[in-house]
């Protein structure tokens, strides 16, 4: 099942960055509605479903790849101070720290992040 699981999360994050793409593009609602807008055969409510199926997907593979692997991500937290010191710590803290302010510079349109949705937007009103 460890095998299984690993691929179910790989093939989880290639349907979800193709259908990101592909709702990063798609213009709003009713445009693409009456447009009979599509990506790959697919309209927008069906790019949306896939997208959100897959996120399920993904979040179940990757609570069975934790449940697999919990001994290894046990270890990495118990004995990052028996490593060289500060190394695990400063990995850990990067990422946190990096994850904090793509969400908060995503969420008030920060820059580049700003430019990312404006991006969109002009792929939304071709």
């Amino acid at each position: 099942m460890r095998a299984c699981t690993t691929f179910m999360m790989a093939w989880s994050f290639v349907f979800l960055f193709i259908s990101g793409i592909a709702l990063f593009i798609v213009s709003s609602g009713r445009v693409a509605n009456w447009s009979q807008w599509t990506f790959l055969g697919l309209n927008k409510n069906a790019w949306e479903a896939v997208h959100v199926i897959w996120a399920i997907v993904f979040t179940i593979a990757t609570v069975f790849h934790l449940k697999y692997n919990w001994a290894i991500f046990k270890s990495y937290f118990v004995n990052w101070t028996r490593e060289v010191r500060g190394v695990r710590l400063h990995e850990v803290g990067v990422a946190t720290v990096l994850s904090v302010a793509i969400f908060i510079g995503a969420a008030v349109s920060f820059v580049p992040f700003a430019y990312i949705m404006n991006t969109s937007g002009y792929f939304k009103d071709v």
